[in-house]
């Protein structure tokens, strides 16, 4: 993965082009799913959260879209400019325990965040969208 990224950056360098804007895969590995979980998740996802979130690269909606969130770091999508500061600060590692926190109540892992969601109270429809969400993974880069 190190190499598609540094082979990206040399190549913008090269041909004048901005540098790439890349949210990574990381070496953070997705839990394993049945398929009855992610296509469970995949609805949790239409219910709950697809009308601020997508996983279109460089579309975002209310909220950031969401591809190769799981595992990396909040906040760290640079064309997206609706994060609060308290996200951005808040050193969180998208993983499986910050994730199932976080959608049950945002304000309690990032108090003064943006995120305008009152939270999944079902744990069992947290881990199905969780999985999913850890499924949603592959190289992407952008040009500015």
């Amino acid at each position: 993965m190190k190499r598609v990224f540094l082979f990206g950056a040399i190549f913008a360098l090269l041909t004048g082009c901005t540098a790439p804007t890349q949210r990574p895969l990381n070496s953070l590995a997705a839990p394993t799913a049945s398929a009855d979980i992610l296509q469970a998740g995949e609805r949790v996802f239409s219910d709950e959260c697809s009308q601020c979130h997508g996983f279109t690269p460089g579309r975002n909606s209310k909220g950031p879209q969401l591809l190769n969130v799981y595992g990396n770091s909040a906040g760290l999508l640079a064309e997206y400019r609706g994060y609060s500061d308290a996200l951005r600060q808040s050193r969180v590692i998208w993983s499986l325990d910050t994730l199932d926190r976080y959608l049950k109540q945002p304000t309690a892992l990032i108090p003064n965040g943006r995120m305008h969601y009152d939270g999944l109270t079902d744990p069992a429809k947290r881990q199905q969208v969780i999985a999913w969400l850890a499924q949603q993974r592959r190289p992407v880069t952008t040009t500015n």
